[in-house]
């Protein structure tokens, strides 16, 4: 292993000495593209807010390598006297696009108070969200196929299967087409940041990562470990390197969930109205398991609630984490027979705390005033009046009545348009955003599943274990036998075609990260990348300063409060200085008690 490391290491001194020797392509300036987005009120474009893309080889090792178009949108500082540095933010998935219309609006929000000061950059990755190429899979041809069928056979010793063949056959036409594949990666990414931070030409940069994104850092920091405008980095979510380990635990990250839940119990026992009014909650949960494993209870919708649907609608087996505050209502109330909180989660009724949304809920005649707008629409002509009628609806975003009473009165005939255009002057404005996000949608998907399957097939899965393994390590833990064999279930499918896909990682990235200051925040409550994660990250950076965020779950800033913006905010005016870390005594759940309404 050391052996391969030590190789790894060199072929990566080597690459980058070549570059500098003269091998690297000109990185061209920044050029502007139309911002196509929802502008929240106050915002310009071209102002407040600019578009562009930073033109990056594809092909570093090529000196004629085609481009790749990473786009970014710049989110200029509202303060008076703002600071001659950016924040740029590092998008997790992998995959997720960080330009799109509604990440613009909830990156806006959570970014907010750092953007006094800030200018923030938000950008795509290679092949994802408005960069360009973007990476998609051809539906193979049989011929093609047929041929690469044969050849995968050989190396592989077996007769591919499905999955393997599709993947090999992206692999050949990428590379076809003069965009291989096996240039989408983690360190090749590292690379474009790190050439956009280099045109975009501010004198001191925040790399402020989210999950993957911060395991982009972490390469970032290896194999760039002085860069001079890189005054400081945030790790927010850790899903850090090396990938070995690190992929060994995500393969079965749920050994962290008996953690988490007795997390959650001492969490309740530690406030007061929480213990007094659920003293009992671990006793509560073993004998709620235990009576409905023998009478399952039943429920106002003539269904019955198992033990096993019972222990999935408890944290973290429930998939709304933002739930944990009615977690001890819940349990204490089923402990008595009660399922009234059970049916208000199940009815969607029962908000999700704390995160943001992209999109403000909608006023309650939204859907009159859909009505009416569907009832004046007219046809378009062709593809250049489609083009101008959605910027036209984007445009509206936030606007004034009287704006858009203006824009349908252009649009329908006067008979037709009357009824909306009244209507929109009786509601708030933002209620024609509900018209907006129906009408003018945005068409690019939020996360690139294609690019997420193929990073994972080339970068985790090859040091993932198996399920066997799995299931061996979860079973002495507290974890029902269903969940255990759905994990090992889903570990063995998850590289399921990756074989296909030439370009794996044979050693892991290693963790040389340079003299970065590094902030890591890691959720108490996070089952994607839980504490645990945030601890590896912690050892492979010791200098870094690592902060268990109380009552946070993924992704953490701008979701729980100013509290985290406020310690950011201490950290980059001077990383040197010890961080004030009082409000995080502030950060506590907001316990639904018995006599709380939802």
């Amino acid at each position: 292993m050391k052996k391969l490391l030590r190789t790894h290491r060199v072929l990566w001194v080597l690459f980058w000495t070549m570059l500098a020797a003269g091998c690297q392509p000109i990185v061209e300036k920044p050029f502007n593209r139309p911002c196509t987005l929802y502008l929240p009120q106050g915002e310009i474009a071209g102002k407040t807010i600019q578009c562009g893309f930073v033109r990056v080889p594809w092909d570093r090792s090529t000196p004629n390598s085609p481009p790749a178009d990473l786009a970014y949108v710049l989110l200029k500082a509202t303060g008076k006297s703002p600071r001659p540095a950016a924040i740029v933010h590092v998008a997790g998935g992998p995959g997720a696009g960080s330009t799109l219309r509604e990440s613009v609006l909830e990156l806006g929000k959570r970014y907010a108070s750092l953007r006094e000061e800030y200018d923030i950059v938000l950008y795509d990755q290679r092949g994802m969200g408005n960069s360009q190429p973007f990476f998609a899979c051809a539906e193979p041809d049989e011929p093609t196929l047929a041929t690469l069928s044969d050849t995968l056979a050989e190396s592989l010793g077996r007769q591919p299967t499905a999955d393997e063949q599709r993947a090999a056959f992206c692999a050949h036409t990428t590379a076809a087409q003069g965009y291989p594949a096996s240039l989408l990666s983690t360190a090749t990414s590292a690379a474009d940041l790190v050439d956009l931070l280099e045109v975009l030409d501010y004198p001191a940069y925040t790399l402020y990562g989210v999950s993957y994104g911060t395991r982009l850092l972490m390469a970032l920091m290896h194999f760039f470990p002085n860069l001079p405008t890189v005054h400081s980095i945030v790790l927010d979510s850790p899903y850090p390197l090396p990938e070995d380990t690190v992929n060994q635990l995500m393969a079965s990250s749920e050994r962290e969930f008996p953690e988490l839940f007795h997390q959650l119990l001492a969490a309740c026992a530690s406030e007061r109205a929480c213990h007094t009014a659920y003293p009992e909650l671990a006793e509560q949960y073993a004998t709620v398991v235990e009576t409905l494993q023998e009478t399952p209870l039943p429920l106002p919708d003539g269904s019955e609630l198992t033990a096993e649907a019972f222990q999935r609608a408890v944290f973290p087996l429930a998939p709304a984490i933002g739930h944990v505050p009615y977690m001890p209502r819940l349990i204490s109330e089923l402990a008595e027979g009660n399922s009234a909180t059970l049916m208000q989660l199940r009815s969607g009724l029962v908000p999700s705390t704390h995160h943001l949304t992209a999109l403000d809920s909608e006023h309650p005649r939204t859907g009159e005033l859909v009505d009416a707008f569907l009832a004046c629409q007219v046809d378009l002509a062709d593809a250049t009046t489609q083009a101008a009628y959605d910027q036209g609806l984007i445009s509206l975003w936030d606007a004034p009545p009287e704006r858009v009473a203006a824009f349908l009165g252009e649009l329908c005939a006067a008979s037709s348009g009357n009824a909306a255009s009244l209507l929109v002057q009786e509601l708030p404005i933002g209620t024609f955003n509900g018209v907006i996000v129906r009408f003018a949608p945005e068409l690019l998907p939020a996360i690139n599943a294609e690019l997420n399957r193929k990073l994972l097939c080339t970068e985790e899965y090859p040091f993932a274990t198996t399920g066997e393994r799995v299931a061996q390590q979860l079973e002495p833990l507290d974890l029902p036998d269903f969940f255990v064999a759905e994990v090992a279930q889903r570990v063995d499918s998850q590289s399921d075609g990756c074989a296909g896909w030439p370009s794996r990682l044979t050693a892991p990235t290693p963790t040389s990260p340079g003299k970065y200051p590094v902030l890591i925040l890691s959720g108490d409550f996070d089952p994607l990348t839980p504490p645990a994660f945030g601890q590896i990250a912690a050892e492979q950076l010791p200098a870094s300063l690592w902060i268990r965020v109380p009552n946070a779950t993924h992704s953490i800033l701008g979701n729980y409060g100013p509290c985290i913006a406020a310690l950011t905010q201490q950290f980059l005016e001077d990383p040197a200085r010890p961080v004030d870390l009082a409000c995080l005594q502030t950060m506590r759940i907001p316990w639904v008690l018995p006599e709380d309404t939802p």
